[in-house]
């Protein structure tokens, strides 16, 4: 009797309903009205209740690849078993008689039915339970990998793997977790018609002879495979294993009829259709080779097999199929630019081909289709990108192209790469720190000479130029600037720039026009500041840099710009400013090297009546280069004044013309002592 019997109700996963006929018979008159016992009733309601329950809280139905719908209809089923396993031994006896079986063996319900027997919902008995079952499946592992995953979602052996190498032997353990985490790709699907009582050993031998290929170990490979195909001959698995010996070994007619024999056994097996194709190409069977090669293709949805694609470009050409070769052919060398027996097939169907033929879509449409579904999401983030000229800057945005499938896919990396660089030496105005991100991931600067022979076609030279050469504009302040009028301004301001440059007459009419476009780039306010300075209009070049500091504060070619400029029209105490900002800067320490700069940072401290600090540049500048003869002169009236002595200001001519001061000085300095002579021979002096 089954415990929905015993309960009165149907079988069901509503755990209030089965608590409520529970608690209508629980009383002893109900009891007695139905001839139950109370501990009969008690075992029932516990049997439901795991029934209800063990579907979804126990098993991992995400690996199993069950529906909800497909476990409840199994643990009903179980339900209705009137014997009740409630020992460990009833529980592996159970096991036994499932494996033995090889119409249940291989089969999930059977095994969820196994896990809602009763001696599971017996704690105590859990883990010795475990340790039999584990032992059990040790000299008894031929199963199904989902078998595995559905005994591993309930005993969870794989997250108390060291815990069970406490209680058994670390080979045994690691045994197990090797069936369940790295199963063989050999399948259960083909053994109905197989002796049950030879299936382990023929398992056994076929799973020896796969080890044996794999090891490339031919021999014992071979005594295995023949002694598992004598036991049976209809597994799929097998014959495509005696398949691939063959073709390992270049026994392409013992190889075709194998696969052959796979073919017929399932006719869209792909790796069977594959292989059949690629030796009747070999064998020159051309016009077969084609009906099996497309038949593949077609059912090769989520992949793309390009060894295939060349057998069918192969075959199409040497039966006289031009146009489909081509397009074939045309569709292999962007995806393997480097390969140039491609080349050399394209160029050959090409110059056979009529000008009378033409394209109908003829290339295969579920490569189109396989190729458009990476390629349509690829471009269409490239013009997102683009498109926005804050995404356009920054390189998180082109990070994101790195997380799309296609850079993944290891077989569209050629693909990928020659679109990129295609989008990105087409359009311009992209940042110089984008090339160098995307030269991170690709490694063009390493490979110049690779790239320019297999993409004749692209702009290579424009890629390179982008990744050698500093780029003397940067996009900082442009991430606000109207999507009309960016590209246009950029052409504007690039010009402006080349103009400045060449001291053309044409730099302020696109000075002008840029800035009518965009006030806001601090580019722009540096352009017109060399513009002016060009021209001698030193107030104006200031009013320009400060404008460009405004909007950049630490713009170093700006603040070095204005330093200089202000010490040029002698506004020493501004100009100090700038010098210490300078200074400040990661390059301020190659600054005090300069020649130049010490001399402006000398004099303006200087002229703004700090001598101290006058005195520490001017003795660096001295020794920087002691041929320059003003540095004395500035040094020793500082000196004297320091020392209490009045002295008058030097002159900032003194830089271009120390002699010409030393001689006025030298001429002052004898009129004096004449003056004191004459005086004194007068009796004027005292």
């Amino acid at each position: 009797m089954s415990c929905w019997t015993v309960l009165g109700i149907t079988p069901t996963k509503n755990i209030d309903k089965i608590k409520e006929a529970y608690s209508n018979l629980s009383n002893s008159k109900n009891c007695n009205n139905h001839n139950i016992d109370f501990k009969t009733l008690k075992s029932a309601y516990n049997k439901a209740l795991s029934l209800a329950k063990v579907s979804i809280s126990d098993l991992n139905l995400s690996l199993l690849g069950s529906s909800n719908y497909d476990i409840l209809s199994a643990v009903i089923n179980s339900s209705m078993d009137s014997k009740s396993i409630d020992t460990i031994e009833k529980f592996i006896i159970k096991v036994d008689e499932i494996y033995t079986n090889p119409l249940l063996r291989f089969k999930l319900e059977p095994w969820i039915n196994l896990l809602t027997s009763a001696i599971l919902e017996t704690s105590s008995s859990i883990d010795s339970l475990n340790i039999e079952l584990i032992k059990y499946l040790n000299s008894h592992k031929y199963l199904p990998n989902k078998v595995y995953q559905l005994l591993n979602s309930k005993f969870k052996w794989t997250s108390n793997k060291i815990k069970l190498k406490t209680k058994l032997s670390s080979e045994l353990v690691d045994s197990l977790i090797n069936c369940i985490e790295n199963p063989l790709p050999l399948t259960y699907n083909y053994l109905d018609g197989i002796n049950s009582e030879k299936l382990d050993e023929y398992l056994e031998l076929r799973e020896k002879a796969y080890l044996s290929l794999q090891n490339n170990n031919l021999d014992p490979e071979k005594k295995c495979l023949f002694a598992a195909y004598s036991i049976y001959t209809k597994d799929l698995d097998l014959v495509k294993i005696i398949g691939t010996y063959y073709l390992n070994r270049n026994d392409n007619l013992m190889a075709l009829n194998y696969f052959r024999e796979a073919i017929n056994i399932n006719s869209n097996d792909l790796y069977s259709l594959s292989k059949f194709g690629h030796l009747l190409t070999i064998n020159n069977q051309y016009s077969s080779a084609i009906s099996y090669l497309e038949r593949y293709i077609k059912l090769l949805r989520n992949s793309i097999d390009i060894e295939a694609i060349i057998d069918l470009a192969h075959a199409y050409h040497y039966s006289y199929e031009l146009q489909k070769a081509k397009d074939l052919y045309d569709l292999l060398l962007i995806l393997r630019p480097w390969d140039l027996s491609i080349r050399f097939e394209l160029e050959s169907i090409k110059n056979k081909i009529s000008a009378d033929d033409s394209s109908d879509n003829l290339t295969i449409p579920v490569y189109k289709k396989y190729i458009n579904s990476y390629i349509d999401p690829f471009n269409y983030k490239l013009k997102e990108i683009y498109k926005n000229f804050s995404l356009r800057v920054n390189e998180e945005s082109w990070k994101e192209l790195l997380s799309l499938p296609i850079a993944s896919n290891e077989a569209l990396f050629y693909l990928f790469e020659q679109q990129t660089i295609k989008f990105i030496t087409t359009n311009k105005n992209i940042p110089k720190n984008i090339y160098d991100f995307l030269n991170n991931y690709f490694r063009w600067t390493s490979r110049n000479n690779e790239l320019l022979s297999i993409y004749p076609s692209l702009r290579i030279d424009v890629l390179f130029n982008k990744l050698y050469f500093n780029e003397s504009l940067s996009y900082d302040s442009l991430k606000n600037i109207k999507s009309d009028n960016l590209e246009e301004y950029i052409e504007l301001r690039s010009l402006a720039y080349d103009s400045v440059c060449s001291d053309s007459k044409n730099a302020e009419k696109y000075l002008n026009a840029a800035l009518n476009l965009f006030n806001g780039d601090f580019e722009l306010y540096k352009i017109y500041g060399q513009y002016c300075l060009n021209n001698n209009l030193y107030d104006e070049a200031i009013k320009y840099y400060k404008l460009a500091l405004s909007f950049k504060e630490d713009d170093y070619y700006s603040i070095c710009s204005l330093a200089l400029l202000l010490t040029k029209v002698e506004n020493y105490k501004e100009a100090l400013i700038y010098l210490n900002k300078s200074v400040n800067t990661p390059a301020g320490s190659l600054l005090l090297d300069n020649e130049d700069f010490l001399t402006k940072y000398a004099i303006s401290f200087y002229y703004t009546g700090n001598l101290i600090n006058a005195k520490k540049y001017f003795k660096k500048l001295g020794k920087l280069n002691s041929n320059l003869k003003f540095v004395n002169i500035y040094l020793k009236n500082i000196n004297d004044r320091l020392s209490g002595k009045k002295r008058s200001i030097i002159p900032i001519s003194v830089i271009e013309n120390p002699e010409s001061y030393s001689l006025s000085l030298s001429s002052k300095t004898k009129d004096k002592l004449v003056n004191f002579i004459t005086k004194f021979k007068h009796g004027f002096v005292s």
